[in-house]
């Protein structure tokens, strides 16, 4: 419940524990649908959101987000290799532990909501700690900043809403969690 998986047109429902594959797009129909790697490391999906996974060669895991608009939160646990997400022109990798990233059909933002992130285009950088956000509109080359408290921007994740990031809702601790050991693995 809560994730499909993209397949050359078909679409499958994703039952709790089905392992999901590098390249792989998934689509949350579910609000929030959840996926938990191996690292313990979880992503909270927006309904709607499409994403697929890329492992990198130095060993790090890339998200990327696809179709005109998505929202994802990222609660990342502590990890060796590099853990990124990239929307239509913009990049974030981890530095810290929560943050979201927002793709809108114009925009791209990313907003912490605790801990450390590089958001990047092209040759613009800029490391964002927490209740710190930047935005990139398209046609520009440039992140601007942006002014709003991280929780404004996340308060559609019930973990958040009601009271602290770090621990979950109630009603999200029934979500089921997808497992995704192979990923981990760098299994395909």
């Amino acid at each position: 419940e809560g994730l499909l998986r993209l397949d050359e047109g078909n679409q499958t429902q994703l039952s709790a524990g089905a392992p999901i594959r590098v390249g792989e797009r998934l689509l949350a129909v579910a609000h929030p649908a959840t996926i938990e790697l191996s690292d313990g490391t979880h992503l909270d999906l927006h309904a709607d959101t499409e994403l697929s996974f890329r492992r990198e060669s130095s060993g790090g895991l890339t998200v990327l987000l696809h179709g005109a608009e998505g929202r994802l939160f990222c609660e990342v646990a502590k990890r060796e290799a590099p853990f990124r997400v990239v929307s239509r022109d913009l990049t974030v990798e981890v530095l810290g532990t929560q943050f979201a990233v927002d793709q809108e059909v114009r925009v791209s933002r990313v907003v912490v909501v605790e801990g450390r992130v590089e958001a990047s285009s092209g040759t613009d950088r800029r490391v964002l700690t927490a209740d710190q956000g930047a935005e990139l509109r398209d046609g520009l080359a440039k992140l601007e900043p942006l002014q709003v408290t991280a929780r404004d921007r996340v308060g559609w994740l019930p973990r958040v809403r009601e009271g602290g990031a770090a621990e979950p809702a109630p009603a999200l601790r029934e979500v089921r969690r997808r497992r995704v050991e192979r990923l981990e693995r760098g299994g395909h």
